[in-house]
């Protein structure tokens, strides 16, 4: 934090953490590719979440998640894809998740 004329501020990047980008492909009629990039955290993981919701409704038999282009996964993200299994079992769906960097 640093004083400036009109009170305190803080030094650090408003938003330091990466937004999350989802790349969506269809490769074939019963697979949804779902590419991610950025950052699937606290911040991010319901935004995350209702965007998968969406994917969900065009029923696909096979949801793969490529999480190599995620910089950074937190607890809450990662809470965020086993609600996706969960999901995916319930419905009789097929997950595959794509590993990411040693990092994720």
């Amino acid at each position: 934090m640093r004083r400036t004329g009109t009170g305190w501020r803080s030094t650090y990047p408003e938003d330091p953490v990466a937004p999350i980008q989802l790349t969506v492909q269809r490769p074939d009629f019963d697979t949804i590719h779902v590419a991610l990039e950025g950052s699937l955290d606290l911040a991010r993981a319901y935004e995350f979440d209702d965007a998968i919701r969406r994917i969900e409704r065009d029923a696909p038999g096979r949801v793969l998640i490529d999480l190599r282009g995620l910089e950074f996964l937190d607890t809450t993200g990662l809470s965020r894809l086993v609600a996706l299994r969960r999901r995916c079992r319930r419905t009789g769906r097929r997950l595959v998740l794509v590993r990411g960097s040693q990092a994720v």
